[in-house]
């Protein structure tokens, strides 16, 4: 039975997607600290070379003598002076880690939905799984399809994939079925008739793959703490 005709917006879901907005770009574009170092001095500025003085004490008599100078044989810096990881990537390495252990398809989907990564393999995994859940049902299902027409729904996996993620980041449909009908040269009364049906059931896979994805990442995370 198909339920979800629409992306899931429930407070998992969207506390998943929170989180896999900070891995991705957050986390992913903080650039590493750097530690002080003695080449990083300002040779022109004379505070930086004035000499301290001390108070020394001689028979009850408080004296300013010159301080001794600092001797530094080392002032290059090293190629290790990076902070190894800031408290944004640690808090956030169980994230990092549950996308990884993914499966190929939730992992592809996380990917290129919320890490927008345009990695053709991931489009093709993508594609082939929501073909695959696609043939599943209308095999359960006993419809009987012409060759012809299978091959036309196979070609607008990867248009619905597409409408799926700006559906999901967006909250906004972004063909109507006039346009749609437009893209593939046929009158609107003919997609509505013939296309529609079957283009929501290729949405709807996708959305369940966007859903699963996230429930997985959740329990991988979760299986670390």
């Amino acid at each position: 039975m198909i339920t979800n005709r629409e992306p899931n917006h429930d407070m998992l879901a969207e506390y998943v997607r929170c989180r896999l907005e900070y891995v991705f770009n957050t986390v992913a574009n903080t650039k590493p600290e750097k530690q002080p170092q003695l080449s990083n001095i300002d040779s022109r500025d004379p505070k930086n070379f004035r000499r301290g003085f001390k108070k020394v004490s001689i028979d009850g008599a408080e004296f300013k003598i010159p301080a001794q100078a600092m001797h530094v044989t080392v002032i290059r810096t090293y190629k290790c002076s990076s902070i190894l990881i800031s408290d944004l990537n640690f808090n956030h390495l169980p994230w990092s880690r549950a996308v990884k252990e993914l499966e190929d398809p939730y992992f592809s989907w996380i990917s290129y939905c919320y890490g927008n990564k345009l990695n053709f393999d991931y489009q093709i995994i993508i594609c082939r799984y929501i073909w695959y859940m696609f043939e599943n049902h209308i095999k359960e299902q006993k419809k009987q399809i012409p060759e012809p027409r299978i091959q036309e729904f196979r070609s607008l996996t990867w248009l619905a994939v597409q409408c799926a993620v700006y559906k999901i980041k967006n909250d906004v449909v972004l063909y109507d079925i006039k346009t749609l009908a437009r893209l593939r040269g046929i009158k609107e009364k003919t997609w509505y008739n013939y296309f529609n049906p079957y283009w929501k059931l290729l949405l709807h896979f996708c959305y369940k793959l966007d859903w699963e994805s996230l429930i997985n990442v959740d329990r991988k995370r979760g299986s670390r703490n």
